[in-house]
């Protein structure tokens, strides 16, 4: 998996309920509750100041946390490896 990874928050009146990293064309890759987050990382997330890689090997992922320029890492966490599939309507993302 190359490029970086869209990390989203999903709300529930007014409140944050997931935050979704996500691949380009949509797929939810992963998605975790607000406390698996400090709250600073997660003020950032919510603000749009966060991407997600996958980086490591193909046999032991790591999912990073940057900053938006990429260039520091904020968190790091290994996760199960996933398949990107493409979007259902085939269309360009």
């Amino acid at each position: 998996m190359e490029g970086f990874l869209w990390c989203r928050v999903e709300e529930d009146d007014g409140r944050l309920t997931r935050v979704n990293v996500m691949h380009p064309n949509g797929e939810i890759l992963f998605s975790y509750p607000p406390e698996h987050f400090e709250e600073g990382l997660l003020r950032r997330i919510w603000a749009g100041q966060v991407r997600a890689r996958v980086a490591g090997t193909e046999e032991a992922p790591i999912l990073e946390f940057v900053d938006e320029t990429g260039l520091k890492i904020l968190r790091r966490e290994p996760v199960e490896n996933r398949s990107i599939a493409q979007p259902r309507d085939g269309a360009e993302r």
